[in-house]
């Protein structure tokens, strides 16, 4: 535990235990904010607040929703009319889920708690209200009921100003509350809520100014909580320069200080976090070259080769670009070079590892080097790190994810041995990676089926062939060539089919699984929320815009968004002349690496807009890319959620988005 909270005098209005166990989640030590959270149950195991930070670290931070479910709902049979639990199970529920479901009537029970008083009813009722932000159900009394509790009730108050905040209408009394709240909780700046986004009002700028006020006395304190949230208020003003003095202010003062924690956004035009000097300079590459033509592009990023490090993250990262962009300018040695190069630049990085050693195998270079690069990958596969950038639930999803990531790299594995003619232990890490693949894997079957051929097992080959070539999507040409030339001299002696091989190939397709039933609603006539947007450096909102719209969430350090890209801008223009209008709402930390990733592309009738990573939560994604089709009443039409890798997957999600838009136009009409 950090020296400095032992340091502070406990008096009347310093940070509680449990403010400081918030900061330290919220700053990336997990752990410590745990132990916090625990030692304060114990002490008090009858308070609610507690038992809310106990069970959101489970839930967001260790991503151990099931832990937390099963912690409370025995406690809660063992005691079915004690308040505590009930509250705790309900908020651990509505914290685990992103849609409703089942859940929701669960929550629903667990929060019409006997009478205990008017603060367990407050904590009642904000757990409620959590729980209809995802399921129906009336919010407007449960706000209007908060904020009465919050002008008679301390432990309230906070929560009641946030809530006026969000109503967007600042006025005078609200102004001097905000006043008022600002002077007693300096560490506390921002909980209210951001007040140069999505508030509005008369008195906005009295409200504005106070909070700015207290920030620069707050950044002088040698209380890091409090230097942190002055860091907060800075930034929603845009004060770049009082920001950054605060945060520098804020590291030398909590050496163990870690922005974003289990919630942080990831990484800045496929650079990982390796300084802000880095950062913005891969930001710099990625706005200057990428949309280019591709020997325009490669001469680009040649240009800054000077200004990255020999070695590291960043070397990797650039050296994976420029074997891209060299690939797409038709110069495969050069973009091998490259892969090899960024292998060498970061060893540990399984990625580069993985995409030098099947670029070797395919060209028959460097193998020895790219079995060591492989074999590192596999070796270094990562452990369960709950607080990691992985997009999972838990350590199920965890396992499940992990699945594609270990089966490429046994692929890979394998076809490197299968390209040094080490073919029986080829085939012994592909049927493993075939195992493990999530999909019908087609090219590891179509590489263990060449893996067997040259071990002289006709019979085997011959299903794993067309296996492979039954389910390949298109994308593997070459491959695809090889397997045919092999199959063709396997099918005469050991196939029939009436009209031939084809025929015959086209019977290898696995039978379809039963179509899983659909879930409630998936969000389909729910109200989307009416997002605060930034356009050409004007604050708007989602309802300025009439009739159907199509809104995709995304962000520069997202890779399949970027791969969406072309065909959200197609869309765009397919449907620009019938009244639909498509958004393209960045949720990067900062506006500047959209505009600077969008520089350069395509025209398109889209709305370019940035909403920020709050815009995240607000919509309830858990993901991106997340598109939305809302109709002309803002009610979600569809939700997609990530952007398909096959191209049968896409085709299903084209499918599915013109479905939905004819609908929302013929209702409209």
């Amino acid at each position: 535990m950090p020296a400095w909270l032992l340091l502070l005098p406990a008096l009347w209005g310093a940070p509680s235990d449990l403010d400081r166990a918030w900061y330290l989640a919220q700053s990336g030590r997990v752990g410590e904010a745990r132990a916090l959270a625990v030692a304060h149950v114990e002490a008090r195991p009858d308070d609610i607040a507690g038992h809310r930070l106990y069970t959101w670290l489970l839930v967001r931070a260790l991503r151990d929703g099931a832990g937390a479910e099963a912690l409370y709902r025995a406690w809660h049979a063992r005691e079915p009319e004690a308040v505590v639990p009930r509250i705790a199970l309900a908020s651990a529920l509505r914290w685990s889920h992103f849609e409703d479901g089942s859940w929701c009537a669960e929550a629903e029970g667990l929060l019409q708690t006997p009478d205990h008083g008017r603060e367990a009813r407050y904590w009642a009722e904000r757990a409620l209200l959590e729980v209809r932000e995802v399921c129906p159900g009336e919010r407007a009394p449960l706000r209007e009921d908060l904020i009465r509790l919050g002008e008679h009730l301390p432990v309230a108050h906070p929560y009641s100003l946030r809530i006026r905040v969000e109503d967007g209408e600042v006025d005078e009394d609200l102004a001097a509350d905000l006043a008022d709240f600002f002077r007693k909780r300096p560490w506390d700046l921002a909980y209210p809520g951001d007040l140069w986004n999505a508030a509005r009002g008369p008195a906005l700028e009295a409200a504005q100014g106070a909070a700015l006020e207290a920030a620069r006395q707050a950044a002088r304190s040698d209380d890091p909580m409090e230097v942190a949230a002055a860091e907060d208020i800075f930034g929603h003003a845009g004060d770049e320069e009082a920001r950054a003095a605060a945060e520098e202010r804020l590291r030398a003062l909590d050496l163990g200080y870690g922005p974003g924690g289990p919630s942080s956004a990831g990484h800045i035009v496929g650079v990982p976090q390796v300084g802000p000097e880095l950062t913005a300079l891969a930001a710099e590459v990625g706005g200057a070259c990428e949309g280019l033509p591709p020997e325009a592009a490669v001469a680009c990023v040649a240009a800054y080769d000077e200004r990255f490090p020999a070695e590291g993250p960043a070397r990797a990262a650039f050296e994976g670009l420029r074997a891209e962009l060299l690939a797409a300018a038709g110069q495969p040695t050069a973009a091998l070079e490259a892969r090899r190069r960024a292998w060498r630049a970061d060893p540990a990085d399984p990625t580069a590892a993985n995409a030098f050693a099947w670029e070797a195998a395919l060209a028959g270079q460097h193998l020895e080097e790219a079995l060591a690069a492989i074999a590192g990958a596999e070796a270094a596969l990562p452990a369960y790190d709950p607080r990691g950038d992985g997009d999972f639930s838990g350590y199920d999803d965890w396992l499940e994810q992990r699945r594609a990531e270990t089966s490429a790299i046994l692929d890979t594995h394998g076809w490197v041995l299968h390209a040094l003619g080490r073919n029986a232990e080829a085939a012994a890490r592909l049927r493993l990676a075939i195992l493990l693949a999530p999909d019908d894997a087609a090219v590891q079957h179509l590489h263990l089926g060449l893996c067997y051929d040259a071990l002289g097992n006709g019979d085997e080959a011959l299903r794993e062939l067309g296996r492979g070539l039954a389910t390949l999507d298109g994308e593997e040409r070459e491959l695809e060539l090889l397997a045919r030339q092999r199959l063709a001299a396997l099918y005469p002696e050991r196939a029939w089919a009436p009209r031939g091989m084809d025929d015959w190939i086209s019977l290898q397709v696995p039978p379809a699984a039963p179509a899983a039933a659909p879930a409630p609603t998936d969000r389909v006539g729910e109200p989307f929320e009416d997002l605060v947007i930034t356009v050409d450096g004007a604050k708007r909102r989602l309802s300025d815009y009439s009739g159907v719209r199509v809104v995709d969430l995304w962000a520069t350090w997202c890779a399949p968004c970027k791969r969406a890209m072309p065909a959200l801008e197609q869309l765009a223009r397919d449907w620009a002349g019938r009244g639909v209008t498509v958004l393209s709402v960045s949720v990067d930390e900062d506006p500047e690496d959209a505009a600077a990733f969008l520089t350069g592309r395509p025209e398109a009738p889209v709305v370019r807009a940035w909403v920020g990573p709050r815009g995240m939560r607000q919509a309830n994604v858990r993901g991106i890319p997340s598109l939305f089709v809302l109709d002309a009443q803002g009610r979600v039409q569809l939700y997609l959620r990530g952007y398909g890798g096959s191209a049968a997957a896409r085709q299903r999600q084209d499918a599915a988005l013109e479905a939905a838009l004819e609908a929302a136009l013929e209702a409209g009409e």
